[in-house]
Parts: structure tokens; sequence; C-alpha cells
């Protein structure tokens, strides 16, 4: 789920970057921004490929490295969105209630001994 969620972010600021122009040229078009939509898009499918390839349950430390990759994945989209990227009546909760799931099903896993406190 919360690769979908991460998936839909990178396509509202794909959208959101494709309207907004500097000196006449759509921002999307700008080296930097575009550098940074090939890291979002290559930690996703870093993702994806892992998920895919497993052939049984999700290992605790592995599942806690998913999530962070798509937690700064997610975090990186929101940046490109600008401002409205952290409103909450828009993208900026709905990556706030991935993390918060995030958070609930890494709190329900058992870690051992790697995890402090």
């Amino acid at each position: 789920m919360r690769l979908g969620v991460s998936q839909w972010l990178l396509d509202q600021a794909r959208e959101y970057l494709t309207g907004r122009t500097t000196g006449g040229v759509p921002l999307i078009q700008q080296q930097l921004v575009q550098g940074s939509l090939a890291e979002i898009v290559t930690e996703q499918q870093g993702v994806a490929a892992v998920l895919d390839a497993l052939e049984h349950d999700l290992d605790p430390s592995l599942a806690e490295h998913l999530h962070r990759q798509l937690t700064d994945a997610d975090r990186a989209s929101l940046r490109l969105l600008g401002a409205g990227g952290f409103l909450t009546d828009g993208p900026g909760g709905i990556a706030h209630l991935s993390e918060l799931l995030a958070d609930a099903y890494l709190d329900g896993v058992d870690h051992g001994d790697h995890r402090a406190g």
C-alpha cells in the first residue's frame, strides 16, 4: 500500500512541476528537478523489485529498510511540490498518514536484539 501511495505522490509532483514554469520553461525540464525525480523513481523501483522477489514473509529488518526508503522518497516528492506539499489537506497529509501506517506496522514487529529501547 505504501508503495502505491508513494507512486501517487510522485505523480502529484510531476503534474505540479509540469504546470509551473520559470523563465518560460516548465520546472519538470530543469536538470536538478529531473535528477530528484530519477532518485525517487529509483527508490520506488528498488522497493518494488525486493517485494516482487520475496518468496517468504518479509524479514523485520528488511521491512524497516523498505519503509525508510519509501519515507525518504515521499519526502523528496513533497519537497518538489513546494509549500503545497506540506499542507495537511493535500499530498502532505496523505504522506503523513502513510508514515504513521509504517510506524504502526513497525511498532508491532519483533525487531530482535538490534532495536534499541
